[in-house]
Order: structure tokens, then C-alpha cells, then sequence
């Protein structure tokens, strides 16, 4: 019976790192972040490993490489490779049913994201073992046993869906809400799950006023809160660029306080906003990511704020637009 392809290729990673004669011809410019369960290969043994396999290698770039290897519930394990060369970042996973075996794998592969041209000489398939002698036939008074049922094919697994958690702040505009463009800023909260993201905030903005007829003495003073929550997807532009498409719906709050008339009063109104847009993210180091993006919102509903004998004094456009710009943190 021939070997699947590739456990040939596992089984190379394995002969790779048995300890060897050779050593590298200097020392490795290799930053190496090593996160692999007890038992596994250690973070010097994986260092030793790329070491022999790029013995006689003219490669010399600095790499950075992380490497975490966990088990899933079903004891499959699997190993995350993040990596930065040259200004590129990269990030892939691998999985076997050992830590020694995923984990040569890795080393293999952070072999050749430093030295694409390495000569790894893949394993000759084993010919098939020659056919046992025949038993003997049974005694007529003897029953042969039956033969065992055949084993159950194993049932696919599926690798478990990737989960980040992002928090962060942002520095927003507002143009349209409000009497005039109002800064403000957010807290949110993104998780990120496959493709999709699903993102959570809360907006304050600085108050604006507007007067009646030019008079800047009598008018009023109008504040906004903000809470949303969108839906994006997207897909990588560069391996550090994300560009994502994002809906959803907010929940505005403006609340006007008159000023300048004889009895000025306060009031509140509260709607619904439909907004939809587009963000980037960039993440020029692993963890932290600057967000950019913009929303246009539209309000389902637009009070007019009016002071008692002097009239409107603010009424929301019917369609307004976000800009925001932060930084967030991922947890992952």
C-alpha cells in the first residue's frame, strides 16, 4: 500500500530533525516566538532544527516567526505560523495527529519561507510488501473464523473556525446630526469569526448650537449619543491591509437644552439610524491595528427642536456621514 503524499512530506519533516553532523555555516537571524504544550519539540530544538536545514544556505534575511501549537478536542493538533520577512507578513496553519510531527512541519516550513531555493529530497515511496505464504487449509473438521469486519472510515474533521476579539478607540466627525460637524469619540468592541466581523460601540459627540434667524443670543445647545452595531466582511488587500464592507443599525440620542429666552426648556429624542460604509485595518505589528473608515447614517426619524415663541431652531439632515479613525488591540 503506497503512503498518501502528504505523510510522505510529514515523515521528511521528521527525518530533517533527528540530530544530524552539520551545522550551520554562522548564526541564525531568526527571532523565533515558541508556544508548544510539554512533551512537544522545545523552542531550542526547533531553533537546532532550522539550523541544520539551512546548512549551506546563502540566505541571510532577518526573520520573525511565531509559532503556537495547540491541541484541538478531538487530540488533533495544530500549529499557527505567523511570520515577517522583508517587509511581508505571512500566516498559514498545519495540522498532524502528533506535537513532535506538527511541530517538525513548522520548522520545515519557517525553513523555507527564509530559503525558498532549500533541495528537500522527498522520501521514496516503499514497494509493497511481498505476499505472506498461504496459510494451510483447515482440517475438514475444523471451521475457518469468520474475518473481522473492516473498520469504520474515520469521519472528516473540520478545522475549527478562527476567533479574535478586538477592542479599541476611535476619534470620529459627525456631519449632519448635529447644528454643525461635531467631533466625538467611540469605544467598541469587534469579533471577528472567519470571514465575518460584528462590531459594537458607543459614540459620544461635542455639543453644537444653532440660533434662530442669525441671533446668536436666543437658540440652543444640542448634544449626541450614539450606540451602533454593524455587520462586515471583507477580504486581505496585503497580508497586514484588511479592507471590510460593513451595515447596521444605531440608536441616536439628541438632547437640546434653549438659551436666551425667558423659559428655556430642555429636551430629548431618540431614533433609529440605518448607516452602512467601509473600513480598513492595518496591523503593522501582530496584536495592535489602526482602523480607518466612514459611514453614511440616515435617520428614520428627524425631530425639530423649536424654542416656544421663536421657532425651529434644529432639525437633523436626512442623511448624515461618519468619519473614524483609531486603534484597536486583538486578542486571539
Amino acid at each position: 500500500m503506497r503512503r498518501p503524499a502528504w505523510l510522505s512530506w510529514m515523515a521528511t519533516a521528521i527525518v530533517l530533525a533527528l540530530p544530524q553532523v552539520a551545522h550551520a555555516d554562522g548564526p541564525l537571524d531568526v527571532t523565533l516566538a515558541w508556544d508548544a504544550p510539554d512533551g512537544c519539540m522545545s523552542r531550542d530544538e526547533a531553533q537546532a532544527t532550522l539550523g541544520r536545514l539551512l546548512v549551506g544556505s546563502i540566505a541571510h534575511e532577518a526573520l520573525d516567526a511565531e509559532v503556537k501549537i495547540t491541541v484541538d478536542p478531538r487530540g488533533k493538533y495544530r500549529a499557527r505560523l505567523r511570520t515577517h520577512l522583508r517587509g511581508v507578513r505571512g500566516e498559514r496553519t498545519l495540522s498532524a495527529a502528533s506535537c513532535r510531527l506538527v511541530a517538525s512541519a513548522a520548522t520545515l516550513v519557517l525553513a523555507l519561507t527564509l530559503d525558498p531555493t532549500l533541495s528537500v529530497e522527498p522520501p521514496r515511496d516503499e514497494p509493497d510488501p511481498p505476499p505472506s505464504a498461504p496459510l494451510p487449509a483447515p482440517a475438514p473438521s475444523e471451521r475457518a473464523p469468520p474475518e473481522p469486519p473492516a473498520p469504520a472510515p474515520a469521519a472528516a474533521t473540520r478545522a475549527p473556525t478562527p476567533v479574535a476579539v478586538t477592542i479599541g478607540a476611535s476619534g470620529l466627525l459627525d456631519v449632519g446630526l448635529l447644528p454643525s460637524p461635531a467631533p466625538g469619540g467611540e469605544a467598541r468592541v469587534a469579533v471577528a469569526i472567519g470571514w465575518a466581523t460584528f462590531v459594537a460601540g458607543g459614540a459620544l459627540f461635542a455639543s453644537q448650537s444653532a440660533s434662530r434667524d442669525g441671533s446668536p443670543s436666543k437658540g440652543g445647545r444640542f448634544t449626541l449619543l450614539a450606540a451602533s452595531l454593524r455587520g462586515c466582511a471583507g477580504a486581505p488587500v496585503t497580508p497586514a491591509l484588511r479592507a471590510n464592507a460593513c451595515v447596521g443599525v444605531e440608536v441616536d440620542r439628541i438632547h437640546g437644552e434653549g438659551f436666551g429666552v425667558t423659559s428655556p426648556n430642555a429636551v430629548s429624542k431618540v431614533w433609529l439610524a440605518p448607516r452602512a460604509g467601509a473600513e480598513l485595518t492595518w496591523r503593522p505589528v501582530w496584536r495592535f491595528a489602526i482602523t480607518a473608515g466612514g459611514d453614511a447614517v440616515a435617520p428614520l426619524d428627524r425631530p425639530t427642536f423649536a424654542l416656544e415663541n421663536v421657532g425651529a431652531v434644529h432639525r437633523p439632515s436626512p442623511l448624515g456621514f461618519r468619519a473614524a479613525l483609531g486603534l484597536a488591540i486583538a486578542f486571539e
